[in-house]
């Protein structure tokens, strides 16, 4: 009888451990784009055929999703792949935010930091003192190890978003 409750109060622990850092996780990674569903919630997503570029593979991409900075996101940027001496894996991208509110102008830097052994890239936005965020790829969910984002605001309460990620 003791060995089952014990199993079963460590199982209430794992869960509720689980439970923890899914929602730690899950705050500590809340971006530029959210994600969920498919993989970031998109209320659209599209991407083109890979062309070849100068030695790398380029593929046109488009995404428009709600996200909690920046509001409603509108996007459209590139994928570009390349192998070879100088190997990259680097998102650049055009966004319109509907809230500029939420994340304000500025150019952001990710700094990259090797968490458990896997490189990731951290950035902090002002008015959220404190808090370190994630940049996953509106391409396919990656989080970026390095880059920079240029928020612009248009003057009428929305903003452009200028990203060169790398991954």
């Amino acid at each position: 009888m003791k060995n089952k409750l014990q199993r079963k109060l460590a199982d209430d622990w794992r869960w509720l451990g689980s439970l923890l850092s899914a929602v730690l996780l899950l705050g500590a990674t809340s971006s530029a784009t959210a994600h969920t569903q498919n993989f970031k919630g998109f209320t659209s997503f599209a991407a083109g055929a890979p062309v070849n570029k100068n030695g790398a593979l380029t593929t046109h991409f488009a995404a428009s999703y709600f996200n909690g900075f920046g509001g409603f996101v509108t996007a459209a940027g590139e994928r570009i792949v390349k192998t070879g001496p100088k190997a990259l894996t680097k998102d650049s991208e055009t966004i319109l935010i509907s809230d500029i509110s939420t994340w304000p102008a500025g150019t952001y830097t990710l700094t990259p930091t090797s968490i458990f052994g896997t490189v990731v890239g951290f950035f902090s936005i002002p008015i959220y003192p404190g808090v370190e965020f994630l940049w996953f790829s509106d391409f396919d969910g990656q989080v970026a190890v390095s880059g920079t984002i240029v928020i612009t605001d248009n003057g009428d309460g929305t903003g452009t978003v200028n990203a060169d990620l790398y991954y």
